[in-house]
């Protein structure tokens, strides 16, 4: 029995720099839970472009922090980059399944 595909946390944004495309924007961030312990040191987070969560990440800098719903989905840029890298660096087949978060809301102001 599987439970429900999304998770509502405090995003805390880890560099003032973003990765930005046309289909929307990329940062990495700590994920904290609703009590601030942290649970993630380095997450990344994906927001579709023109959407409420992606305009509220768009002025975020180092140390800003966010209530969000967050997807979790598998991160295919690692995964593509585990594949290129695995004649060099064959352990990097047996790390965890990499993910990201899609973020689909954003609470507050």
């Amino acid at each position: 029995m599987g439970g429900f595909n999304y998770v509502e946390f405090i995003m805390e944004v880890n560099s003032d720099k973003q990765i930005i495309s046309d289909d929307g924007r990329i940062l990495f961030a700590k994920v904290l839970d609703m009590d601030e312990e942290l649970l993630m040191h380095n997450r990344r987070m994906a927001f579709v472009k023109e959407t409420l969560p992606e305009s509220k990440a768009r002025d975020l800098k180092k140390g800003d922090r966010l209530h969000v719903l967050g997807v979790p989905r598998i991160d295919l840029a690692l995964v593509s980059w585990r594949v290129k890298n695995a004649k060099t660096k064959p352990d990097v087949l047996t790390w965890n399944l990499p993910y990201e978060i899609v973020v689909v809301a954003a609470y507050g102001n």
